[in-house]
């Protein structure tokens, strides 16, 4: 116990609200590319199972990466700061799906291939595009689970602060679901539905380093 307390000293207590917004917002967006991603992919690799199939193993494999870096992360430097900006880079490159994936489809998929290596590449060719394309965003949304509940633990219990943060990062999760499906994409398309949701996610990751950071000035004039 008091090895933890010496541990933090350093260390500014984060935003607990801030913390639990980016939990949600993250656990929004995560799901939002998920249910997006095959849409996007849909012009190059079709609408099949494969597709389906590459897109949401892809993702969870981020997911499963991200969780465990994030746990590591936050055990070395249990700083709210640090999240903030991964998760601000995870936006930068979430934000580039729409463009990055259209390339890696015609580059992928060109005119005038033929039929059996057509049907070859819409298999194989939607896992390497999900690979390139979704694979590193997931991950590094995924490190904000471990690295709230390190964060908050430090000065709340570490029960109520985890069922806490897979509360938020779930009930993020449904409406990142059923929002896009039935509202954004059929309103605003897929594109302007991933763009939007990341911004939300950076001001949301912006708004909480600001805040940290104004609140490490003080505690740095003393001693």
């Amino acid at each position: 116990m008091s090895s933890d307390n010496n541990s933090s000293v350093g260390f500014t207590k984060p935003s607990k609200p801030l913390l639990y917004v980016l939990v949600f917002t993250s656990g929004f967006t995560i799901m939002m590319v998920e249910i997006t991603a095959p849409r996007i992919l849909g012009p190059f690799f079709g609408s099949s199972t494969h597709v389906w199939t590459a897109v949401i193993g892809v993702v969870l494999a981020g997911l499963s990466v991200g969780y465990y870096v994030g746990g590591r992360l936050a055990d070395r430097w249990p700083n709210a700061s640090l999240l903030f900006g991964i998760v601000m880079g995870g936006c930068a490159i979430t934000a580039m799906i729409p463009i990055l994936a259209p390339l890696f489809g015609q580059w992928l998929m060109p005119p005038g291939i033929g039929l059996d290596r057509a049907h070859t590449l819409m298999k194989f060719g939607s896992l390497v595009t999900a690979l390139f394309i979704f694979f590193p965003p997931a991950m590094l949304l995924a490190v904000v689970g471990p690295f709230t509940i390190r964060c908050i633990a430090r000065y709340d219990r570490v029960g109520r602060s985890a069922g806490n943060v897979y509360a938020l990062g779930t009930v993020g999760s449904i409406l990142g679901t059923f929002l896009p499906t039935f509202l954004f994409i059929p309103w605003l398309g897929s594109r302007t539905t991933v763009f939007g949701a990341t911004l939300v996610l950076f001001v949301v990751a912006l708004a909480g380093l600001l805040v940290h950071c104004r609140r490490t000035a003080p505690t740095s004039e003393t001693t």
